[in-house]
């Protein structure tokens, strides 16, 4: 497998992302996998890497990022991702507020972004697919109605 953190220009900046493929057999069929409400992290690279694995071009941009590097990371002593409804009040607030910053309009304006950098990709001509974990399926659903790649 390929894999890589990236860049990927647009109209506000430099947004980071992810991006797995096969190291052979290309060109690949193309999948954006849309984030959840905690962003980029190991989880969703995981699940790029299952999408991969099976012969698919993943990327998974980071939307966060006119906020800067944002990582939502919260832990337990497990080293697994604490369940939002299990955080404090001020840590839901903080990243409700991320979540906020995050309008429609920037994501459809981003989602048009990454389909421009996937013609610099070892991908195939044609449709590409689109998930939205969580938050992002609702982002992904956007991305069906307002951007074509």
């Amino acid at each position: 497998m390929i894999e890589s953190m990236t860049e990927i220009a647009t109209r506000a900046g430099r947004m980071d992302a992810f991006v797995t493929h096969p190291e052979d057999g290309g060109p690949f069929a193309a999948v954006v996998l849309f984030m959840d409400i905690w962003g980029l992290r190991e989880e969703l690279f995981d699940i790029a890497r299952k999408i991969a694995v099976v012969g698919y071009h993943c990327t998974v941009p980071n939307f966060y990022y006119r906020q800067g590097k944002v990582r939502l990371e919260i832990r337990g002593e497990d080293g697994r991702m604490k369940s939002f409804a299990a955080l404090p009040a001020q840590d839901q607030e903080r990243i409700r507020a991320q979540r906020r910053s995050l309008t429609d309009e920037m994501v459809v304006e981003d989602a048009r972004s990454v389909f421009e950098f996937l013609k610099t990709q070892p991908i195939k001509d044609g449709a590409k697919g689109s998930i939205g974990y969580c938050m992002g399926g609702r982002h992904a659903a956007l991305r069906s109605g307002g951007v074509s790649g």
